[in-house]
C-alpha cells in the first residue's frame, strides 16, 4: 500500500522534485523502482477509456523521465549508470496495445536522445528489451475500462524469470551495452522491423490475432 500511495504522489501528480533531491542510494533505488513500474491496457483505441490511457503513459513514461530527470545531478556526479527496462514494445508495434506501445516507443526515443546529450559526462545509458517475463505484470493487464483482466494464456513455461532478466541486466550494465535485447526473436523482430517494416507488421498483427483472448478476433 505504501509503493500504490508513493506512485500515487510523486508520479501521477507529479511530484517527484521533491523526492528525487534527497540523493542517497535508497532514495535513487526507489526511483528507480517507480520509472520501471508498468501499466498495460489491453483494448482497442476505439474502445480505451483516454483516462486509462493518461494514467499509463504518466506512469510508463513519465514516471520513467521524472525519475531520470531528479537523479540526474547524482549520476552525472559519479559517472553512473542509467537502466531504462523497456519492451520489445519500444521498437515493435503490436495491436490493441497503443497506449503501451506509444509509451515505450517514447521510453526508447527518450533515453536514445538523452544518452547523446550526457555523451561528454560520462554517464552510461542502457536499454532493456526482454521479452515475455513470467511475473503478475500480465495479471495486471488492464481492460478498456481500466479493470484488471486477470490470468493470461500465455505458457509461463516459455517465459524468461525474473532472475533470468536481473542476470542478463547485470551483464549488459558491466559490459557497457547500448541495447539489451534479450532473445534471438527479439533481434530478429528488431531486423524485419528496420528492413521489412510491411513484414514486421503482418506478423505483429498475426500473433496478437491468434492469442486466445484476442480482441481482434472480434473487431
Amino acid at each position: 500500500m505504501k509503493l500504490i500511495k508513493l506512485i500515487k504522489d510523486l508520479v501521477l501528480e507529479g511530484k517527484l522534485s521533491d523526492y528525487g533531491n534527497n540523493n542517497t542510494p535508497a532514495a535513487l533505488n526507489k526511483e528507480k523502482e517507480l520509472g520501471n513500474k508498468k501499466v498495460d491496457p489491453k483494448a482497442s483505441l476505439e474502445d480505451l477509456d483516454l483516462n486509462t490511457f493518461e494514467k499509463l503513459f504518466r506512469i510508463n513514461f513519465l514516471g520513467t523521465v521524472y525519475s531520470v530527470k531528479h537523479s540526474l545531478p547524482h549520476l552525472i556526479k559519479t559517472s553512473g549508470t542509467i537502466i531504462g527496462i523497456s519492451s520489445l514494445n519500444g521498437f515493435i508495434a503490436t495491436p490493441t496495445r497503443t497506449a503501451y506501445v506509444s509509451s515505450k516507443h517514447a521510453m526508447q526515443g527518450f533515453f536514445d536522445s538523452l544518452r547523446l546529450e550526457l555523451k561528454r559526462k560520462n554517464v552510461h545509458v542502457m536499454v532493456a528489451s526482454p521479452g515475455y517475463v513470467h511475473s503478475n505484470f500480465r495479471k495486471n493487464t488492464l481492460k478498456s475500462d481500466g479493470k484488471k483482466e486477470g490470468a493470461s494464456s500465455r505458457d509461463n513455461a516459455k517465459m524468461m524469470s525474473p532472475e533470468t532478466v536481473a542476470d542478463r541486466v547485470f551483464d549488459g550494465y558491466t559490459s557497457k551495452k547500448r541495447d539489451l535485447i534479450f532473445t534471438l526473436r527479439g533481434k530478429l523482430a528488431h531486423l524485419i522491423k528496420n528492413w521489412f517494416p510491411k513484414i514486421a507488421d503482418y506478423l505483429a498483427y498475426k500473433e496478437i490475432l491468434n492469442e486466445r483472448e484476442s480482441l481482434l478476433k472480434n473487431y
